[in-house]
């Protein structure tokens, strides 16, 4: 097992995963803040970039490096969470034995790049003396992991996301935290490894304060659930949702949804569904009324016009889970109730 620094809270771990700091210096020394700006912005983080750009600086045109831009400049989908899941492939060494046939084909296009990236990693690492770099942080590590941490006291969010979706086989639940990151958060999973990547957060007003605590507006276990949900929400619109069917439903919102990056229908539909999902958590586990309906405002503001009649249907889940032992049973009941309520507000 690779030694991450990392602590536990209520059966959810908190971790800076080796593997995504390594990809953290890569970004860093590379094309891809020319290429993405927005994604490596330096809000409350600019002390830790720039160690990384003065430490590692003569690296810069490093193989790696190169090898990163090119894919980098050649693969549009190589942005946002995809790096990230490539990186999450590695073993403890940096080396890697298998790459999921999934994110290789449908993501990276099997561009053999990719496999020369990964390739070089062990020793690139090596050369770099990461480890050494990695292990001498682990105070500011730590003090990243705490700002979370203390915001969740109290907080079962593992509890509740196993009882919703009605869990059988025991998942594990993982915060990365990707300090080096400036927009979003994403969620992952590996077999049953589920993640939140959680990047530094751009409100923050203190230079020193990459993951801000103690305050109302960051609520951290509702960026959690909905990040944890697209592990299990995503899988379950593959399988269910005939997108085809909801491409006119999204007509009205498509052009402002896609300037925010939900550009396919089916992102569209999974981030609808998942954020009504959050929302009901903020009622339903948080009884947190202010922030459910400054949430609420601001999804429908944005473009997610169907979460009201989302929440709705959920509800009948919520209300017959004898009937519904998991998400996995309702999600065509879902699927079909958005299809036929719409469908008929269309035809009017």
């Amino acid at each position: 097992m690779i030694m991450h620094i990392s602590t536990t809270i209520n059966d959810l771990e908190i971790r800076i995963d080796k593997r995504t700091e390594l990809l953290a210096i890569i970004e860093i020394l590379s094309d891809y803040g020319k290429k993405y700006p927005f994604l490596l912005e330096k809000y409350g983080n600019k002390d830790y970039v720039t160690e990384i750009e003065e430490k590692f600086k003569e690296f810069k045109n490093h193989k790696v490096i190169q090898i990163f831009n090119d894919l980098t400049h050649s693969l549009p989908s190589f942005c946002f969470s995809t790096p990230i899941q490539l990186f999450l492939q590695l073993n403890e060494d940096f080396s890697f034995s298998n790459l999921s046939d999934d994110l290789f084909s449908k993501k990276l296009n099997r561009d053999s790049k990719v496999l020369e990236l990964l390739s070089t990693l062990a020793d690139f690492a090596k050369e770099i003396e990461f480890d050494t770099y990695y292990f001498h942080n682990e105070f500011r590590y730590r003090s990243f992991i705490h700002n979370i941490q203390s915001q969740l006291i109290g907080l079962d969010i593992v509890r509740f996301l196993n009882n919703y979706y009605g869990v059988t086989e025991p998942k594990h639940f993982i915060v990365n935290l990707i300090p080096w990151r400036t927009y979003g958060c994403y969620g992952t999973h590996q077999n049953n490894d589920l993640y939140t990547h959680l990047c530094c957060h751009h409100k923050s007003k203190k230079e020193d304060e990459i993951y801000p605590s103690n305050d109302h507006i960051f609520n951290y276990s509702s960026f959690l659930v909905h990040e944890f949900s697209h592990s299990f929400i995503n899988p379950l619109t593959d399988k269910y949702a005939p997108i085809e069917k909801f491409e006119p439903l999204f007509n009205v919102v498509r052009e402002k949804l896609r300037e925010l990056g939900y550009g396919s229908t089916d992102s569209i539909l999974k981030d609808h569904i998942v954020r009504a999902i959050t929302l009901r958590y903020l009622l339903l586990e948080r009884s947190d009324i202010y922030y459910y309906n400054k949430q609420l405002e601001i999804d429908e503001n944005w473009g997610f016009i169907y979460v009201r009649d989302i929440m709705g249907f959920l509800c009948t889940y919520e209300e017959n889970r004898n009937d519904y032992q998991n998400m996995h049973d309702f999600y065509p009941v879902l699927i079909q109730n958005l299809l036929t309520k719409k469908e008929k507000q269309l035809l009017k």
